[in-house]
């Protein structure tokens, strides 16, 4: 408070000075870091040939906004977020406000209400937000069941994924998408390019083999179902060995090798 007082003190007593024009930036900053764009704005209407551009006000609005979400407070920051977006309807920053919104929606459990700010990143050209908001709309999707759309999104964030950790989870998405579809040829040719990556996840490396052998299991692939149950059937999950060994001694039984 005091250095904002000392900085309208300066601007009264030395109008249209460059001691002035920096007492005005100073406080311009010390409102939007404590929140107080609004008390800004109507006290520059009172400062000759200092009118805040609608770019201007549009900027700060959002940067204060943008604090809150920087210091981790959630719902301070969807708040002010809401209210950037209604008071500025070409809002400069609309794909930043609209992606840190809904990720502060869907770290708070509120996945529903969290696709459609991800959405709106995504219908705009690729940008700094895409990957992420590629990942998590289609882990919603995923989380929610629609398998469909999911895989769709999970497709979408393999093609244009630039960081290899996205790529991989692109992948495994498609896996889970696909095992839950029943679509064993998109399972298959999925697991496939998962079990290719190196350094792969030993669990994930056994639900890639696992959803692979169930699906050559169900086409009547049986030598490819039996190498895969094999080598799953030596892994130390009691859950993956119990199934293997079922699966293994069906092999056995549809071969007449008994």
């Amino acid at each position: 408070e005091e250095a904002s007082a000392a900085c309208k003190r300066i601007i009264a007593k030395y109008p249209n000075t460059n001691e002035s024009h920096e007492a005005l930036m100073q406080l311009k900053n010390i409102s939007v870091a404590q929140h107080k764009v609004d008390d800004y704005l109507a006290f520059v209407k009172q400062v000759p040939d200092a009118e805040v551009s609608v770019a201007g006000q549009d900027s700060m609005t959002y940067e204060a906004a943008e604090v809150f979400y920087t210091q981790g407070n959630c719902d301070a920051a969807m708040k002010d977020f809401d209210k950037y977006l209604k008071k500025f309807s070409n809002a400069i920053f609309a794909v930043n406000a609209n992606y840190y919104r809904s990720d502060c929606l869907r770290r708070s459990g509120k996945y529903e209400d969290a696709l459609p700010g991800y959405e709106f990143v995504l219908a705009r050209p690729k940008n700094l937000f895409s990957e992420n908001a590629l990942l998590n709309a289609a882990s919603i999707q995923l989380r929610l069941k629609r398998y469909q759309e999911a895989a769709a999104r999970f497709v979408e964030l393999e093609r244009i994924a630039e960081v290899k950790e996205n790529i991989s989870a692109a992948r495994v998405g498609q896996l889970r998408c696909y095992g839950k579809l029943d679509d064993c040829t998109k399972t298959v040719s999925i697991s496939e390019k998962i079990l290719a990556e190196s350094g792969i996840d030993k669990e994930l490396q056994g639900e890639a083999q696992l959803l692979a052998a169930r699906c050559y299991l169900g086409s009547g692939e049986l030598q490819k179902a039996k190498t895969s149950f094999a080598a799953l059937s030596k892994r130390a999950s009691s859950e993956l060995t119990a199934e293997s060994k079922y699966s293994l001694a069906l092999i056995e039984y549809m071969q007449n090798n008994f």
